[in-house]
């Protein structure tokens, strides 16, 4: 007799959270290091680049945890609409408030 959390085993692989770890916090040293190379003149890159470096990492950031931890990854798709709405109606709200 198998059990539901057998068989719910057996029809999707589990991600390996550890690499996942590894690329967040390689990710977060990444941030850190060249804010404090810029902080300390050892680059001198203009601030909106650095910004734009900023965010697309965090965002990558962001779309990891919520593809693995979060599990939208393996989950059905309505979750991931439901999620994901919302995320572009806000980056939108915000792109317009830089305008």
């Amino acid at each position: 007799m198998s059990t539901h959390h057998e068989t719910e085993s057996k029809l999707h692989k589990h991600p390996n959270y550890f690499v996942v770890f590894i690329a967040l916090a390689v990710l977060t040293a990444t941030i850190t290091t060249i804010e404090l190379m810029s902080q300390n003149g050892i680059i001198a890159w203009p601030r909106a680049t650095l910004n734009g470096l900023y965010l697309a990492m965090s965002i990558t950031k962001a779309v990891l945890v919520a593809l693995f931890y979060m599990h939208l990854k393996i989950d059905s798709y309505i979750y991931s609409i439901l999620f994901g709405v919302p995320i572009v109606f806000a980056l939108i709200f915000f792109a317009l408030l830089l305008i």
